[in-house]
């Protein structure tokens, strides 16, 4: 996994117009593209050529579709209107968790300029809500004793009948042992 300074489109898939060409969408064609989750534990704002940004801030990760990549950032960018969740989730609680899969659709081409006109659409793969990251981690270990399995049943249930056996054949000699 690539450690990165923050998660965008343009980090995970590079020149977005290009993917789209390289990847031969028509118009109306619409593409999985990536990947994009975490734990989010607070935001960053600010402005830009492009206008007002909001970051978030946490432990994300990335997979890039077309490549296979995998990314991880202590800070992401999610497309809109996915964004409002997670910062209504963070009005909530101190940290959220989410996960969504951003898809491209190709739109039409604006013929003035030639540029590759495209829109994002989010699927939430999880809800955003509030993170317990004990709740992962217990998920990790095992909270109860192991089960035997049907080996070691049987192993158990073949010694008990060894002792079983045992037992029935000392008392018999106690009782022999009583009557002399």
């Amino acid at each position: 996994m690539k450690l990165l300074k923050k998660l965008g489109a343009k980090q995970i898939l590079g020149n977005v117009g290009k993917v789209i060409q390289d990847s031969e969408m028509a118009v109306g064609d619409q593409k999985a593209m990536y990947t994009i989750y975490g734990v989010c534990n607070g935001t960053k704002s600010g402005v830009s050529t492009y206008g007002e940004w909001t970051a978030f801030l946490g432990k994300m990760a990335a997979t890039n579709f077309i490549t296979g990549e995998a990314y991880s950032a202590p800070q992401c960018f999610i497309p809109a209107p996915l964004d409002v969740y997670v910062l209504d989730g963070l009005a909530d609680s101190e940290s959220v968790e989410f996960a969504f899969v951003v898809n491209i659709l190709r739109l039409e081409d604006d013929p003035s300029t030639g540029a590759i006109n495209y829109e994002y659409i989010v699927e939430p793969r999880k809800e955003v809500q509030e993170s317990d990251p004990l709740a992962h981690l217990a998920s990790l270990v095992q909270l109860e004793p192991p089960k035997p399995t049907k080996e070691e049943l049987a192993e158990e249930k073949a010694k008990n009948l060894e002792k079983n056996e045992a037992l029935k054949k000392a008392e018999k000699k106690d009782k022999k042992d009583k009557k002399k």
